[in-house]
């Protein structure tokens, strides 16, 4: 160890030693504690925005399926009586049977647009 001339000053550098030990230690422990802390907070708001991602492209899949149904409720070769009934008590918002005419199909597209765009 070092060689000093007074047992005081062997003393006072021992002291400081173990003191700045203790105080760099002390420092460690809290900067390592912190960084873990901001990691988690910072993983919980990631995944708080991935789940409301996923909900956001839940919700427009069902819209867009909603749509396909509205589309495919009637596949039928031929309507039968009560057919359309039916369909809009299903929850659809609109009805056209097979055949279908060009110019009702137009319409009711037509109707529905502008209704949505409104």
């Amino acid at each position: 160890m070092y060689h000093f001339k007074s047992l005081k000053t062997r003393l006072t550098f021992c002291f400081l030693v173990v003191t700045i030990i203790s105080v760099v230690t002390a420092v460690a422990a809290v900067s390592i504690i912190r960084a873990v802390g901001i990691k988690k907070r910072e993983f919980t708001k990631l995944r708080t925005a991935r789940d409301l991602k996923v909900n956001q492209l839940e919700s427009w899949l069902e819209e867009r399926l909603g749509d396909l149904s509205v589309v495919a409720e009637d596949n039928a070769i031929c309507a039968l009586a009560g057919d359309r009934e039916i369909i809009l008590a299903a929850g659809c918002n609109n009805y056209i049977s097979k055949p279908v005419e060009p110019r009702k199909l137009n319409l009711i597209i037509r109707k529905w647009i502008y209704k949505n765009v409104e």
